[in-house]
């Protein structure tokens, strides 16, 4: 038997290198549009291209303020951004934490490959008298990846969570746990600390500790119990926004359990023919269901999306004892004299039974005393943390049989004014608003722009996720196909 040559077992590694190297080209992933952002992936925003980064994330400019390309290409150490394609889209992927703070990634399209690696490699670079950022730069094809992980640079088209192209100027896909997990690791840093007081976490109080036994380090948040919830409900969230045509959608897809069976077995239960009223001009909110199933989902969906709707109120509108209540459409107006409060109006021929969340009227009588602080709704949207004002409940039925509702501060006043705005609104056929993509309507809202701006707060304004919806009043849609839950808002003038 031959003995194999020593070469052999010298050149054998080399030749294995070879090959591997070979392989790794032939089989590594491709980046395209549809798998761009790396396995893992938090969340991902997208823009159209560089000029719409400059538009959405600071809206317009003072000569003052430098434009949003020029920030972006002195943190990536590649000032001037020499070699990107300015009219490819631009990603901003959130990466999971590993031991710097800042775990984002910034992707563009490539035009010139040396043009850009000559400049980042610069070593004369300095950004503000400080020396370089602490980047990676890797370029794979058509685009380019700029991290602080050199991994997650690397890992350019392995399919993470992304939105469809639709055309749109800025797109964000988010694996809402991962988000979760990270926004509550990072609860005393900006932007995610306004982000969690807003839900309703006491981030002021937070406290951290490291567990010495698992080496983990541990934040206590009152007020968490929310975030678990919407972490718990919810797998991804996607949304989209038009800038110029002032509009919106948001996709919310729900994870195995109780909201993803409601969206399933979801129906239309209303009655042929049957129609909802349009609220009011004087209405700063409004909503309109077409029966109870819709009622019960909304009030889940609602729930599952942090927001703490008052237990009575919401069990109205699940409990099977009930008769079915039919079309129902919701408004609240400003309370006279008490501020920010809001007085609400239910308006249907069949409304639903309130005796669980509020004191109505004793048989024979048309009004009763709401005490103080026994209506949390309508002060739950105002940024106001003391309790509801004393008020009123008031019910009536009109000639038509509507049946009126209304609660709040100033519910005298608005169940006159409720009656009067019926007996001459204009009723909708539910069967006459067709759905597009298989999507079925569980409800119509609106919302003023000054209470928009209320509820919403910074997210209206320029650099928002709605900054598109910003400065006017919001009217739109809640559908669902069975799978997701689709929400989408326009502008109106």
């Amino acid at each position: 038997m031959r003995r194999i040559p020593p070469v052999v077992w010298l050149l054998a590694p080399l030749a294995l290198g070879l090959l591997y190297a070979a392989g790794h080209a032939f089989l590594a992933p491709r980046p395209t549009l549809a798998n761009l952002p790396p396995e893992g992936a938090i969340l991902v925003q997208r823009y159209r291209n560089l000029d719409e980064v400059d538009r959405s994330t600071f809206g317009p400019r003072g000569p003052a303020i430098r434009p949003a390309r020029e920030l972006i290409g002195a943190e990536r150490n590649l000032p001037g951004l020499p070699g990107v394609d300015h009219t490819q889209p631009v990603h901003m992927i959130l990466m999971p934490r590993t031991i710097r703070l800042d775990s984002t990634m910034a992707v563009f399209g490539v035009t010139d490959a040396g043009a850009m690696q000559r400049t980042f490699d610069d070593p004369n670079f300095i950004e503000d008298g400080r020396a370089r950022h602490a980047q990676h730069l890797v370029i794979n094809g058509p685009w380019a990846a700029i991290a602080p992980n050199r991994a997650d640079a690397r890992r350019l088209g392995t399919g993470g969570i992304t939105a469809a192209d639709l055309g749109e100027d800025m797109a964000i896909a988010v694996d809402v746990p991962r988000l979760i997990d990270y926004v509550t690791s990072m609860a005393q840093r900006f932007p995610w600390n306004g982000i969690l007081s807003s839900l309703g976490v006491d981030v002021k109080n937070a406290r951290v500790r490291f567990d010495e036994a698992t080496g983990e380090t541990i934040v206590g948040l009152p007020g968490v119990e929310r975030l678990a919830r919407i972490g718990a409900t919810w797998k991804t969230a996607r949304m989209w926004a038009w800038m110029d045509e002032k509009r919106a959608r948001i996709d919310l897809e729900p994870q195995p359990g109780p909201i993803a069976s409601l969206l399933k077995y979801w129906k239309d239960d209303s009655e042929e023919g049957e129609t909802i009223f349009a609220a009011p001009d004087s209405a700063e909110l409004w909503l309109s269901a077409p029966g109870k199933q819709s009622g019960a989902l909304l009030a889940q969906l609602v729930h599952n999306l942090g927001v703490d709707v008052q237990k009575p109120l919401r069990e109205f509108v699940v409990n099977p004892k009930e008769a079915r209540p039919g079309a129902v459409t919701i408004w609240a107006e400003p309370a006279l004299g008490t501020g920010s409060a809001l007085t609400f109006t239910v308006a249907a021929k069949r409304p639903p039974d309130l005796a669980a969340a509020l004191p109505l009227p004793s048989k024979g009588q048309d009004h009763a005393v709401l005490p103080k602080g026994a209506a949390p709704i309508t002060v739950g949207e105002t940024g106001v943390t003391v309790a509801s004002p004393k008020g009123e409940v008031w019910m009536r039925t009109t000639g038509a049989g509507l049946r009126l509702i209304t609660f709040g501060a100033d519910a005298r006043r608005a169940i006159d004014r409720s009656e009067a705005h019926v007996a001459k609104a204009l009723g909708l056929s539910l069967h006459e608003v067709p759905g597009e993509d298989g999507m079925k309507p569980l409800a119509w809202f609106g919302v003023r722009a000054g209470r928009a701006k209320r509820i919403l707060g910074r997210a209206l304004e320029p650099g928002g996720f709605l900054a598109c919806l910003g400065g006017g009043d919001i009217k739109g849609t809640v559908s669902t196909n069975g799978r997701i839950v689709r929400l989408e808002a326009r502008l109106t003038e």
